[in-house]
């Protein structure tokens, strides 16, 4: 089941408003509706704790799309800040062989509407071998020059 939440300015790391189900038409138009320039600007001002958020959630596959959108000089920009949280199995360090799941988490900057629509949709069709190489290129992409 797909579900979002919002994290706004001033909430705990954890801390989010569960929203219900949701499709990605009803997430982009909840998106729309966010206020962006406000809470950038609450933020700017304490710069303290996590920026605001829109947070899709697929709890069977134990992933979550986290996508700020940024404003500047009172105005939305054309960039987004992306965290992707999700599980993977690992080799434990002395486990001999023993797998178990472990948390992994991808940050970036993108710019462009139409990208972040593409990976909510990816992400709300569950169609993750698409969505993870993206998220591949847009991190290699973001962190190039470090």
């Amino acid at each position: 089941m797909l579900t979002w939440a919002i994290q706004r300015v001033g909430y705990a790391v954890e801390q989010v408003d569960q929203q219900g189900t949701t499709d990605v038409d009803t997430f982009l138009r909840a998106f729309d509706a966010f206020p962006w320039i406000e809470q950038n600007r609450q933020w700017d001002e304490t710069q303290e704790g996590p920026m605001a958020a829109l947070i899709l959630m697929n709890e069977a596959n134990k992933r979550k799309l986290w996508i700020t959108a940024c404003a500047s000089e009172g105005k939305l920009s054309d960039s987004y800040f992306i965290a992707v949280e999700w599980t993977a199995p690992r080799k434990s360090l002395f486990g001999f062989g023993q797998i178990k799941m472990v948390e992994e988490t991808a940050t970036f900057g993108m710019v462009g509407r139409p990208h972040m629509e593409q990976l909510s949709r990816l992400f709300c069709e569950s169609r993750y071998e698409e969505f993870d190489r993206q998220i591949a290129e847009w991190v290699e992409r973001d962190h190039d020059g470090d």
